[in-house]
């Protein structure tokens, strides 16, 4: 079948396989929105409730069923947005991420650009001449508020060797 109701929503819109929904109310297919992550989602309303779903939720569950707890759903080639039902696929977290990083989607940050880091990579050559004076690795560290082994792993081009 190309297309199905929408479970729920008392045969009010129709879905079809690439994901496109049309309502019978309006007469026309909805517009589809992208999030901030680059996901296309719709918002349907029922009972002058709102709720909106990334299209390719809706799409399962409207022609496979509901997601089991534990799992997610996968674009098969990577793109967000080929909503296509022949696109999708059932993961588990850990399978859909080493998914992400098979097709290149992932990219690991290095020094400031990651969440927890204190340090910026102006910091390092401060760090590299302050040890070179002959200042102590504790002291270093107290100065930039981290640990001496932090202070330890950049001398020894341990971390921070992209800086």
């Amino acid at each position: 079948m190309k297309w199905k109701y929408i479970p729920g929503y008392n045969k009010r819109y129709k879905i079809y396989k690439d994901g496109r929904i049309w309502s019978r109310r309006s007469k026309r297919f909805l517009k589809e929105q992208t999030d901030h992550y680059g996901y296309r989602y719709y918002i349907l309303c029922i009972d002058s409730k709102l709720k909106n779903k990334t299209t390719h939720r809706w799409l399962w569950e409207s022609f496979v069923g509901a997601v089991p707890k534990g799992k997610q759903i996968n674009h098969i080639d990577g793109n967000k947005l080929n909503n296509s039902l022949d696109n999708l696929e059932l993961s588990t977290p850990k399978e859909n991420i080493q998914h992400a990083w098979r097709m290149g989607l992932c990219r690991r940050s290095l020094g400031s650009k990651t969440n927890n880091s204190k340090l910026l990579e102006c910091d390092i050559a401060k760090i590299f001449r302050l040890h070179k004076r002959g200042l102590s690795q504790c002291k270093i560290a107290k100065k930039f508020s981290v640990t001496q082994s932090n202070i330890s792993r950049i001398l020894n081009k341990q971390t921070w060797r992209h800086a």
